[in-house]
């Protein structure tokens, strides 16, 4: 009899625990990454890449550049952050930044540490226009009601092409409409080298 009993309770604890659902288990995001740094950019033609990839575990004890894709792999938003906490003091100089797309429109904003809408470069909205393949072509800046302004380097829209050899063109327009030199360094830059090759002929 305790033979039987002793079964009967197994043959229970056995059904108990297999009708039990198990608690779920979070799913890996594949469509988020975490990185150390940014890849380092001086243009707006270039989209956020980050470098050193780290692991979830790793990004909540580590300040880190949270990347999320949407499912055709386009960036919906980078994050400063440690723990999913947005950290106000990034390479970007705001904590967030987010993209949605419309047509061939992809449009940038700018967020603080406390998820509320911030200016980049003195401009509410970046409104980037992509070609039929994906690729930047122009981008114009917003305020926050719309219309069009210049950014702190008094450049309102640019405009890039790609050239027959690869590289890509690109041409800085203010609100007159008038072509913009972003800094003097280029252009001082290339007079050095010609002088250089001058010299060694």
């Amino acid at each position: 009899m305790k033979l039987y009993s002793l079964l009967f309770i197994a043959l229970a604890a056995i059904v108990f625990y297999s009708c039990n659902p198990k608690p779920a288990q979070p799913e890996k995001q594949e469509n988020v990454k975490y990185y150390r740094g940014l890849l380092f950019s001086e243009t707006s033609w270039d989209l956020e890449k980050g470098s050193r990839e780290i692991s979830a575990d790793e990004a909540k004890t580590i300040n880190n550049y949270k990347i999320t894709y949407n499912g055709k792999n386009q960036i919906i938003s980078v994050e400063y952050n440690r723990n999913d906490s947005l950290l106000d003091y990034s390479s970007m100089g705001v904590a967030k930044v987010s993209y949605t797309y419309d047509g061939n429109k992809q449009i940038r904003r700018a967020f603080d540490a406390k998820n509320a809408p911030a200016q980049d470069e003195g401009v509410s909205v970046f409104e980037y226009t992509l070609d039929s393949t994906g690729m930047r072509v122009a981008l114009r800046f917003l305020d926050d009601a719309g219309q069009p302004v210049e950014n702190r380097n008094k450049i309102h829209n640019y405009v890039w092409s790609k050239m027959p050899d690869g590289m890509i063109q690109e041409k800085r327009y203010n609100l007159a409409n008038e072509m913009v030199q972003n800094h003097i360094f280029g252009d001082l830059l290339k007079r050095t080298i010609v002088g250089e090759m001058r010299l060694r002929f």
